[in-house]
C-alpha cells in the first residue's frame, strides 16, 4: 500500500499492488480529487499490470501528463499520483 495527499490537499490517493515476485499480478487504486487525479490514477494503474516494480517505479508525472493531456496547473495533482505509486512500490519490493 501507498498513499500520498489528503483531502486538505485536493488531492488523496491510495495505491495497493499484489506482486508474484517482481511482477506486479494486481493493482488497485482509490484516489478523490478533480478528474485530473483519477484519470492518472486509472492510467497508471491500467498500465502497472504485469509490469516489473522496477520498471513502474520509473513511471513519471511527465508521461501521464503528455498521455492524458493534462494541464501545466494539475502538474502538482499529478506528483501526488506519483508519490502515492513511488510508496506501494517501495513497500511492495519490501514485501518480495
Amino acid at each position: 500500500t501507498g498513499a500520498a495527499g489528503g483531502q486538505g490537499a485536493g488531492a488523496e490517493v491510495h495505491f495497493w499492488i499484489k506482486c508474484n515476485g517482481e511482477r506486479i499480478q494486481a493493482i488497485s487504486f482509490q484516489a478523490y480529487g478533480c478528474p485530473h487525479t483519477l484519470a492518472a490514477s486509472a492510467w497508471v494503474a491500467q498500465r502497472a499490470r504485469g509490469l516489473t516494480l522496477a520498471d513502474v517505479q520509473r513511471t513519471a508525472w511527465m508521461q501521464v501528463e503528455r498521455a492524458l493531456a493534462v494541464p501545466p496547473e494539475k502538474r502538482g495533482r499529478l506528483l501526488i499520483v506519483e508519490d502515492a505509486l513511488q510508496a506501494a512500490v517501495k513497500a511492495a519490493a519490501g514485501n518480495v
